[in-house]
């Protein structure tokens, strides 16, 4: 027991500070039972020399042997041996006790040692678990990030090609319209050069059909002849020689026609005021005589007059002038010579935006001529039908941005037909010019309803 103990007292390196302060009173009492256990052989032996001799003592040995005192020596010496002997079996005992629970102690160590290694297994095998579930997060973190960016792309990819099917379908519909302004358009083909037996009575239609087919042809010149960009100097030079309608580019058309987007636009604006002119009644020197001679001049301008006056009878008006005009086309009609000359310096004028190998080729000026002439005599049928009929017929253009800083015009789609633009048009689409006036009808051919107007054609406009 006590060489257990020892053996365990040496060896405390590997055990807690509880531990070594539970061993320190088991090494004192072990060095106790080590000191007493000498007294007690030492004791032991002197009463085994005690005893011999009195043994000798009685049998004759020694005979002044002083006996009393020596058995009394002998008695306390034995019942200080009985009570250290009983002194180092408690100390045994309470040495076997500690070291009993020194080696619960210590079991106790080795199985929390056993149990902290388990959970140290358990810890790190958790740790590889951890990090395997981190990796497994940042991966579907970095997948979801992907995935959002994945996602975002797509729904800008998406928006655009709504943005561009919604664009393509603005296009579509305006060739749908077109198509269907060419087709409305044969009936005017198809007539031939007979015009309208009775001009005062024509339907919105018929109307409609002769204004399509010059929208057709006013396209078709730009689009196959009038594709040249021209030099300030050959605008200047055309300004010196025709004083027409070409002659009014001014300073901000100028720098739009540089411009290859929008250059056709800019002159088929041009041809369109040029023609509008010719309906209004409006035009140069050379065709203000076409429609009625002098006399339709004339009978316009009065009306005119007439027309602004705060006074004036609407319904008596324009029946008045619808009357005269009757008369004016049964005896006067369309000076075609008139035209001719109209047409000629139309196409002087417009002539600077053909190619130059096309200026130099007198078969494409004779073309183009001809083509201009075909227009201007369908404005002028529309100017005669004007005339003629009780209702009352407005040439409307579009306020235009190019010309002005000041003002803004926005895009209304119930009123103006968008021929090119920057954005997606919506309500707040400015206006940057128009291309072709729209036409406005106030009243019937009945002379009647004349506070009521009907849209008959909208502006086609280019917006920002």
């Amino acid at each position: 027991m006590t060489n257990h103990a020892s053996q365990t007292a040496d060896s405390p390196s590997g055990r807690s500070a509880q531990a070594i302060r539970l061993w320190i009173p088991v090494i004192e009492h072990e060095k106790a039972i080590k000191r007493e256990q000498k007294r007690a052989d030492g004791l032991e032996a002197d009463n085994c020399l005690l005893r011999e001799r009195l043994e000798m003592t009685r049998t004759g040995g020694f005979y002044l042997w002083p006996f009393g005192r020596i058995d009394q020596q002998a008695d306390n010496q034995t019942a200080g041996i009985g009570e250290m002997q009983a002194e180092n079996f408690r100390l045994r005992q309470q040495l076997e006790k500690q070291t009993s629970s020194i080696d619960a102690y210590i079991k106790g160590q080795e199985q929390a040692k056993t149990r902290v290694s388990e959970l140290e297994k358990k810890n790190s095998s958790l740790g590889r678990q951890v990090k395997k579930v981190q990796a497994g997060v940042c991966e579907l973190e970095e997948n979801n990030s992907q995935l959002k960016r994945q996602v975002e792309k797509g729904q800008k990819d998406y928006e655009n090609d709504i943005k561009q099917h919604a664009n393509y379908i603005n296009k579509l519909q305006h060739k749908i319209k077109v198509l269907k302004e060419q087709v409305a358009a044969r009936d005017v083909v198809n007539a031939g050069s007979q015009r309208i037996a009775n001009a005062s009575k024509v339907s919105d239609d018929a109307i409609l059909a002769i204004w399509n087919q010059m929208a057709y042809n006013v396209r078709s010149i730009v689009a196959s002849l009038l594709t040249h960009c021209p030099s300030k100097e050959e605008v200047v030079r055309v300004v010196r020689l025709v004083p027409c309608r070409v002659s009014k580019l001014i300073k901000a058309d100028f720098a739009l026609v540089q411009n290859d987007d929008i250059r056709s636009s800019i002159v088929e604006r041009h041809l369109w005021l040029a023609v509008s002119d010719v309906i209004d009644g409006d035009s140069c020197d050379q065709s203000m005589d076409v429609w009625g001679g002098l006399a339709g001049t004339h009978l316009q301008l009065a009306f005119r007059a007439l027309l602004g006056s705060q006074n004036k009878d609407a319904e008596a008006l324009l029946r008045w002038k619808a009357e005269g005009s009757g008369m004016i086309e049964k005896i006067t009609g369309v000076d075609k010579k008139a035209l001719g000359r109209l047409a000629q310096e139309q196409t002087h004028a417009f002539s600077v935006f053909m190619p130059r190998d096309k200026q130099k080729d007198l078969l494409a000026v004779k073309g183009l001529c001809e083509d201009l002439e075909k227009i201007f005599d369908l404005a002028v049928q529309l100017h005669s039908i004007f005339m003629c009929s009780r209702a009352h017929f407005e040439i409307r253009w579009v306020h235009d941005l190019s010309r002005s800083k000041n003002k803004k015009l926005f895009y209304r789609a119930e009123s103006m037909d968008a021929e090119a633009w920057e954005v997606e048009l919506n309500e707040n689409s400015v206006v940057y010019f128009g291309i072709s006036p729209g036409l406005l009808k106030f009243g019937t051919a009945n002379g009647v309803d004349y506070d009521k107007s009907k849209l008959l054609v909208k502006d086609r406009v280019v917006c920002k």
